[in-house]
C-alpha cells in the first residue's frame, strides 16, 4: 500500500564543507516534521554527517556509477520506488538538474537552491564589498517552495559527542586545521608556527591537528617534539574524528571543511580568510563576525577576489599572511578559561 506521509530527498554532492553545511536545515526539517520522512543523497564518505538525525535514510552517490544519464535514471526510478514526494536540491548542478526533469516526470514536487551567481560575480569584481544571503538563508528558501516552513532561529547545532579514547584529557584543546584546496586559502607555515607557540605559551591548553593523511609529513614538522601539539590526521575514523572535533573549545580553519565541521556542533570557529570573504555567504554556522579573521583589506582591496579562493591576481597570492600571528592568538585565548 502507497505511503501517505510525505517523503523530501535532499541532494548534495562534491565538496565536504558544502555538504557540512546542508546538516542544520535538514536537522531542523526533522525535528519540526517529526513524521516526514527524509533521505540524503551525498556522497558515501559524508554518511556520519547524517547519522546524528533521526531516521534519516543515507543514499550514497557515486560519481562514476551514478552521475552519467544511465546512472541518474537509474538513481530516480530508485527514488520514485521510495515513494519520494519532494525534491530539494541544495547544489543546483548539471547532475541534479537532469535529475530533477527525470523527477518532475513523474509528478514529484522539486525546488533549486539559488547559487547567487550574478551576486557572486558581481562581488567579486572588485567594486565593492556587499553581504550575499548566507548559504543557509538559501536552503531554508528551498524548503519555503516545497511548503516545508522553517525559520533560521530553528536551526541549531548538533550534540557534542564522547570524546575518543585515545583523545581524552583534562586540557582544553584547540583545534587547527592549516589547509585548504587552493593555495590562497593557506596560511604561511612559518606564521602558523607562531600562531601555535603563542597560545601554548600563553595557555594549558593543548593543539589537535587535522587534515588528510597526505598531509601528515607538514603536520609532524608542526608538531616536532612538542607533547602538547597531538595529530588527529589518519588516527581516526571520520566518525570519530567528528566526535572529536565536536567536543574542542575552539577550532581555527582557513576557509575549508574543518571549520564547517566544527561549527556544525556548536564549537566556536576561528577562520582566516585570504582572497575569499565572509561576505560571500560562507561563514561557517552560527560564528560571530570577530571569529572572521580576513586578510588586510587596504592592501588588497579588490579582495574577495573570487568566490573560491582560485582566482587573484598575482600579487594578492599571500594576502593571506597579512593577518597577524598575535591576532589570531589573542582571538583563540579568548575561548579559553
Amino acid at each position: 500500500m502507497k505511503s501517505t506521509v510525505p517523503h523530501i530527498a535532499f541532494f548534495r554532492i562534491s565538496a565536504l564543507g558544502d555538504i557540512a553545511m546542508c546538516v542544520p536545515a535538514i536537522n531542523a526539517v526533522r525535528e519540526k516534521y517529526p513524521d516526514l520522512r527524509i533521505s540524503v543523497i551525498s556522497i558515501a564518505f559524508a554518511e556520519p554527517l547524517f547519522q546524528e538525525i533521526p531516521n534519516c535514510n543515507f543514499i550514497a552517490f557515486d560519481k562514476k556509477r551514478d552521475g552519467n544519464i544511465l546512472g541518474l535514471w537509474k538513481l530516480q526510478r530508485k527514488l520514485r520506488a521510495l515513494e519520494i514526494t519532494h525534491f530539494a536540491d541544495f547544489h543546483q548542478v548539471f547532475r541534479s538538474k537532469l535529475l530533477r526533469f527525470f523527477l518532475t516526470g513523474s509528478g514529484i514536487q522539486t525546488a533549486a537552491i539559488d547559487k547567487a551567481r550574478v551576486l557572486k560575480r558581481k562581488l567579486t569584481a572588485g567594486n565593492g564589498r556587499f553581504a550575499i544571503p548566507s548559504v543557509f538563508d538559501r536552503q531554508l528558501e528551498v524548503l519555503q517552495q516545497l511548503n516545508f516552513s522553517v525559520a533560521f532561529a530553528a536551526l541549531k547545532p548538533l550534540p557534542k559527542r564522547l570524546i575518543p579514547e585515545e583523545f581524552a584529557s583534562t586540557r582544553e584543546k584547540i583545534g587547527i586545521a592549516p589547509f585548504a584546496q587552493h593555495a590562497s586559502k593557506v596560511y604561511d607555515l612559518d606564521l602558523l608556527k607562531s600562531v601555535i607557540r603563542g597560545v601554548l605559551e600563553l595557555s594549558a591548553a593543548e593543539v589537535i591537528l587535522f587534515g588528510s593523511k597526505s598531509e601528515l609529513a607538514v603536520l609532524q614538522e608542526i608538531k616536532a617534539d612538542e607533547n602538547r601539539i597531538r595529530i588527529a590526521a589518519g588516527a581516526l575514523s571520520f566518525r570519530d574524528e567528528l566526535a572529536l572535533i565536536s567536543c574542542l573549545d575552539v577550532m581555527l580553519s582557513m576557509d575549508s571543511a574543518n571549520g564547517h565541521l566544527a561549527a556544525l556542533y556548536g564549537v566556536p570557529v576561528v577562520t582566516l580568510w585570504g582572497v575569499t570573504h565572509p561576505t560571500a555567504g560562507f561563514k561557517p554556522f552560527l560564528q560571530t563576525d570577530d571569529n572572521q579573521l580576513t586578510a588586510d583589506l587596504k592592501r588588497f582591496p579588490k579582495i574577495p577576489t573570487s568566490i573560491y579562493g582560485n582566482k587573484y591576481p598575482p600579487d594578492y597570492a599571500r594576502a593571506i599572511d597579512s593577518i597577524a600571528p598575535e591576532k589570531i592568538v589573542e582571538r583563540l585565548l579568548q575561548f579559553l578559561s
